[in-house]
C-alpha cells in the first residue's frame, strides 16, 4: 500500500492533487486536512493534537467516515511522526510525505529526519513541488533529466564506498563524512541516475530544474 501523508507546510495545491491521484491512502497531520479539502480530495485518516484543525470540520469528516486520530497536546511526537506510524500501522509498504517544509525550521528537521528512523522498515520519500528528498543505504536507481541539480549528504560520520553513474561529478568509490559539504550541487548528465553506498546512508535531493 502507498501511502500519502501531507503536512501542513509549504505545497502548492495543483502539485498536491497529482500526489493524491497517485495513492493508496492519504494521512493529513493535523491542520493540513484544510489543503485536501481544497482539492475537494478527503483523507482516509487525520492525526495530530489538532491545534490547528477546525473542529467543525473534523465533525463532519468523522461522520463521513474518515478516522480521527488524536494525540495527546503534551506528546513527545510531532504530528508528522504520529502519521508515520498510522501508515506503518495500515499496512503501508512505501510511504511518501509533502508540506515538510515551512516556517519551523526544527519541524523541517525532524521530518527530515524520519527518513532514517530505525523503527520505520518501508521507505519514506519526500516529494515537494520543486524537489524530492530520500536516503540511500545500499543502492537506488532513478529517472532524472539532464541538467537537473542533484545534491549527496552524508548521514554518517563516514559513508565509503560511494558509487555513482550519470552525474557530471561521478564518485568512484569515494567517502563523504558527515558535515562536508563536497556532495552538494551535483548535475544530472544522464538517466536513469545510479547511487551505490557501501557503508553508511546518504541523503538524495534531487531538484526538478537547474539551479544557478
Amino acid at each position: 500500500m502507498e501511502v500519502l501523508i501531507v503536512l501542513n507546510g509549504n505545497v502548492s495545491l495543483e502539485y498536491l492533487k497529482g500526489l493524491v491521484k497517485g495513492h493508496d491512502k492519504v494521512i493529513a497531520a493535523d491542520g493540513a486536512v484544510a489543503k485536501l479539502l481544497g482539492i475537494e480530495a478527503r483523507p482516509d485518516y487525520v492525526v495530530g493534537d489538532m491545534d490547528s484543525a477546525d473542529n467543525e470540520i473534523l465533525e463532519q469528516l468523522e461522520n463521513e467516515g474518515v478516522e480521527i486520530v488524536r494525540a495527546a497536546r503534551e506528546s513527545d511526537l510531532t504530528d508528522a511522526e504520529v502519521a508515520v506510524r498510522k501508515a506503518l500501522e495500515i499496512g503501508a509498504y512505501e510511504i511518501t510525505m509533502t508540506g515538510t517544509s515551512g516556517g519551523r525550521v526544527d519541524h523541517t528537521f525532524a521530518n527530515f529526519g524520519l527518513l532514517m528512523n530505525p523503527d520505520v522498515s518501508v521507505p519514506i520519500h519526500i516529494c515537494e513541488d520543486n524537489f524530492e528528498a530520500f536516503v540511500v543505504r545500499d543502492k537506488e536507481v532513478f529517472d532524472s533529466v539532464p541538467g537537473r541539480t542533484i545534491s549527496l549528504i552524508p548521514l554518517a560520520i563516514e559513508v565509503k564506498d560511494i558509487w555513482t553513474d550519470g552525474l557530471k561529478w561521478n564518485y568512484m568509490g569515494d567517502s563523504l563524512h558527515i558535515g562536508t559539504s563536497r556532495g552538494v550541487s551535483n548535475e544530472v548528465v544522464s538517466s536513469p541516475v545510479e547511487i551505490a553506498v557501501g557503508s553508511g546512508a546518504i541523503l538524495v535531493i534531487h531538484y526538478k530544474e537547474r539551479l544557478n
